[in-house]
């Protein structure tokens, strides 16, 4: 099978989203993209507005706990998306070693932690595996996050099932421009560098920003794992360039372009291993009158030890949206993905195309004066055979101004990727097992998923409990097989599974004589057999946070110390041994000067021993200083 130039067609994409940047606004008006407010900047933001507005409810609602924002990661300090999700209760991250690590997400832990991240709808994962650089991602660029479950919240349906978060970043301001940096180093030579501008709101404006991230690697003599080399070296650098303007009537067109590169070497049974990851995202859009059009590329290039893999993704998205009797607000899809790669693995070599078409549907309804829902389709199809079919029906009904009940029903869809269907035939590294292949007759993965929860707020305490139940059905697993008399892993679909999940999420926030308390976090309970699809998720899971801040000179500045504590139960999560359960601690120290944050973090505060994903260690103890600084916004 032969496949085009991937360099030539990068470059004849760029071409097409910068004469789409230019048409596109002279031949047709547009408008502001879809406001993101309407899923709430901050947390507190949800709680205020619901309580300044008595019933009836005017419309379907995000809880509060599946969102986060700019405010939340400015309090914590993270690193990156991937640090501050270890903090989200239904979320369950792998990381392949220290802070800087390639990761995988996932909702309660399920699956190969592919949980999709999605940027203006727009999964960035890559197609190779489904994984996203959750490590890569600047954190100075974002307003808030919004956690989703199951598929139906995007519009480009290819992945879904373990969770997403949906990205959304910060709009400049129309009267200055914002401009922040942050700088930190660690124990270990851990830093990071980060500085981003954003011009204000006009005519014609830009958005520049550099997020590097560096980690010399630990010497564990001590614990004598690895005697006398580095362990979990990595960097990474993100480039970010947008161009926006805005036409007569604020109507604006966007065009956006972003690039990383990154590497990550050393785990316990060979220290001198690497992985290198680059790629880019480029994005064009614009609006005319109810509709939004998007041309986007994403490319990866990675290198693993005994594998090279790149793939070049040329996407468009087309939306229309429309309201009926001020009641019901809709939004209707389309979208196309060609998807062009070659496959270096041991010693064999493909080069495997792949187009995905796709179509969704969602309304928002309000119905009587209590009573909101959502409702969500997509279907995806594979031009080599497979489709996937997903939707969601979600109802809440406000019980009073302080109660609010809310039941949902979903399908959900994975379609096979890259490395599922299209891999070579080549000699395996793994123990016991001679040869590993592809299989291009897989079906979709598929889920069942129903749950209810009620969300309360009394007094100073906001409090949800939530159960989910899931059936999983053609997970899509490499089992062993033999061949010819040798050992083969091959992909195939499963059978049917089940899981439940009992979730406890709380947000408590006071004052005591000046002093700011806040008390928040979450606990996950499994029920049901923990195998295949489900193996790797914990049966118990805790977080909790805990901070206390006062202001000092009339507000100008403040001091603020938070805790964290994270806890697992254990887990079997691939390559490697189970991961043990574990408890940890974090410690930081927040010293607000005006506009500039100095702040202390004291990580792994016990130096506890604990992984994630076997055999790569995770963070040992170490203490950070830093500085984040907003000059204008």
């Amino acid at each position: 099978m032969n496949c085009p130039n991937l360099h030539s067609t990068r470059s004849s994409t760029f071409l097409c989203l910068f004469v789409c940047l230019v048409l596109v606004p002279r031949y047709g008006p547009a408008q502001q993209p879809p406001d993101s407010s309407q899923v709430a900047d901050t947390a507190a933001a949800i709680r205020a507005a619901e309580k300044a507005v008595p019933p009836p409810r005017m419309g379907f609602v995000i809880s509060p706990f599946d969102t986060g924002s700019s405010e939340e990661f400015r309090v914590r300090h993270s690193f990156s998306l991937d640090h501050y999700m270890e903090t989200v209760p239904g979320f369950v991250l792998g990381r392949m070693g220290p802070i800087g690590a390639d990761v995988m997400l996932s909702r309660y832990g399920m699956g190969a932690g592919r949980g999709a991240v999605l940027m203006a709808g727009i999964p960035i994962n890559d197609p190779q595996n489904d994984i996203a650089p959750l490590a890569l991602f600047p954190t100075l660029t974002v307003s808030s996050l919004v956690f989703n479950e199951g598929t139906s919240n995007s519009l480009v349906g290819r992945v879904g099932i373990e969770g997403s978060v949906e990205v959304v970043e910060r709009t400049p301001l129309p009267d200055r421009p914002f401009t922040a940096f942050e700088l930190s180093k660690g124990r270990f030579n851990l830093r990071q560098r980060r500085v981003r501008f954003a011009s204000a709101r006009s005519t014609l404006g830009i958005d520049l920003g550099y997020d590097e991230l560096l980690n010399d690697g630990y010497q564990f003599d001590t614990r004598e794992l690895v005697k006398g080399v580095g362990y979990g070296s990595s960097n990474s650098r993100f480039h970010t360039m947008n161009l926006r303007g805005r036409l007569p009537n604020d109507e604006t067109f966007f065009f956006s372009f972003r690039w990383f590169k990154s590497s990550f070497q050393g785990d316990l049974i060979d220290p001198l291993s690497e992985n290198r990851r680059s790629g880019h995202f480029a994005v064009a859009s614009a609006t005319l009158r109810s509709w939004r059009f998007t041309i986007y590329e994403r490319g990866y290039d990675v290198s693993l030890p005994d594998s090279h893999t790149v793939n070049n993704t040329t996407g468009i998205l087309a939306t229309v949206r429309g309201q009926a009797g001020g009641r019901i607000e809709t939004e209707l899809g389309f979208g196309f993905e060609d998807i062009l790669s070659k496959q270096a693995v041991g010693d064999a070599t493909c080069r495997p195309k792949l187009r995905v078409g796709s179509v969704g549907a969602n309304a928002t309804f309000r119905a009587g004066e209590n009573l909101s829902g959502r409702i969500e389709f997509v279907l995806a199809h594979h031009h080599k055979g497979n489709t996937g079919v997903g939707g969601r029906a979600k109802l809440q009904l406000a019980l009073s101004r302080d109660h609010e009940l809310s039941a949902s029903l979903g399908r959900s869809f994975r379609l096979p990727n890259l490395g599922e269907r299209f891999l070579p035939l080549h000699a395996s590294l793994a123990v016991g097992t001679d040869r590993i292949v592809g299989n291009r007759y897989l079906d979709p993965e598929i889920s069942w998923e129903a749950g209810a929860s009620l969300r309360s707020i009394i007094g100073f305490l906001e409090n949800e409990v939530r159960f989910t139940g899931i059936q999983m059905q053609d997970e899509i697993e490499f089992l062993p097989r033999q061949v010819g008399g040798e050992n083969w892993l091959l992909p195939e679909n499963g059978g049917i599974k089940r899981m439940s999940f009992l979730e406890e999420r709380w947000n408590a926030r006071g004052s005591f004589y000046g002093t700011r308390l806040c008390l928040s976090g979450g606990a996950v309970y499994a029920i049901g057999e923990r195998e295949g699809f489900f193996s790797p998720v914990p049966e118990t899971r805790i977080d909790a946070f805990f901070s206390a801040g006062r202001d000092f000179f009339k507000s100008s500045s403040a001091l603020q110390f938070s805790a964290e504590y994270q806890y697992s139960g254990s887990r079997r999560a691939f390559p490697g041994p189970d991961s043990p359960p574990y408890g940890i601690v974090h410690l930081k120290l927040d010293v607000r000067l005006v506009d500039a944050h100095l702040y202390l973090l004291w990580l792994n505060v016990f130096d506890k021993e604990y992984r994630t994903v076997g055999p790569f260690l995770m963070t040992p103890r170490t203490l950070v200083y830093g500085v984040q600084w907003t000059i204008f916004d």
